[in-house]
């Protein structure tokens, strides 16, 4: 008989996971609307880490995830971080520094490219 007591734990339920890396998404995104508004700074990895926090929090546990589940969960992280973006920009709190002078797209643009680069790079290092 196998001793139950010395056995590894159990991963947790794939919809466990699921929960707690969007909703580690969603949480970093409040922080980061919250941040801009209170201090209006410009937190340049924010887009980068929101966008790619679902995929590489479920990929945590060891195990790849499949290409359409690692597609899926980069396009939330996208998401999320358009909604946050939208409500950075709702509120009228749009800060304006950007990391070179002159840069084009200015902070939205950095927005799309950071968020772009977090879900790539997620979904490359997750995907089978």
């Amino acid at each position: 008989m196998r001793d139950d007591a010395a056995a590894p734990p159990a991963h947790p339920p794939r919809l466990a996971g699921l929960a707690v890396a969007l909703s580690f998404a969603c949480l970093t995104a409040i922080a980061w609307v919250a941040l801009t508004a209170t201090t209006g700074k410009t937190y340049h990895l924010a887009p980068l880490v929101i966008a790619a926090a679902p995929a590489l929090l479920l990929r945590a546990d060891g195990r790849r995830l499949a290409r359409g589940a690692a597609a899926l969960l980069a396009a939330a992280g996208v998401l999320t971080t358009a909604l946050a973006w939208t409500v950075i920009v709702a509120s009228g709190e749009e800060p304006a520094a950007t990391l070179l002078p002159d840069q084009p797209g200015g902070v939205a643009g950095e927005v799309i490219v950071g968020a772009l680069a977090g879900a790539i790079g997620a979904y490359l290092a997750v995907r089978k």
